[in-house]
């Protein structure tokens, strides 16, 4: 018998014909969340909507976010990141949009990288190493990285000193 995710043919003969997929997973008689609706929310909403729990949510925030372009968002965001009590996961989704929109924001960067969750550190330094060249010392940056005390940024240090050189 073939269980498999699809890397043999639909139609082959010993294939199992008696189980299905699993799709979704969810606790029984409990309601599903209700999606947000985002597809014409304002500026606000849209960062708002990048502390909510749900990936989901979070990544069509941060994609709506770029298609409204940089010029209408990176007012607002600078107003988000300055007046609010962020946490860290806050500044790294902000950073996060700015990577996307193709803003570079030192301090915003600086911020994420001297961050206590090493995992923010780790994927402030995998910004860094895309706007590399465009923060001032960025090789300086990337070496304290290599010497972080935590396994995860001095993997993300490594990975970007490898991109910096093409």
């Amino acid at each position: 018998m073939i269980i498999d995710h699809g890397e043999v043919d639909f139609h082959h003969p010993r294939r199992d014909k008696q189980h299905g997929r699993i799709w979704r997973l969810r606790a029984k008689d409990s309601p599903l969340l209700p999606r947000p609706q985002l597809a014409d929310a304002d500026v606000r909403t849209l960062l708002d909507a990048l502390r909510v729990p749900e990936m989901w949510t979070r990544d069509q925030a941060r994609r709506l976010l770029r298609e409204k372009g940089a010029q209408a968002v990176m007012p607002e965001l600078r107003q988000w990141v300055d007046s609010e009590s962020l946490t860290d996961h806050d500044r790294l989704e902000a950073l996060w949009v700015c990577q996307g929109l193709r803003v570079v924001e030192p301090s915003l960067l600086e911020n994420n990288l001297d961050c206590d969750n090493p995992r923010v550190r780790a994927a402030a330094v995998r910004v860094l190493s895309d706007w590399y060249g465009r923060i001032p010392d960025s090789m300086k940056r990337l070496a304290d990285a290599v010497a972080d005390e935590h396994s995860q940024v001095r993997l993300e240090a490594i990975n970007a000193l490898r991109h910096v050189g093409t």
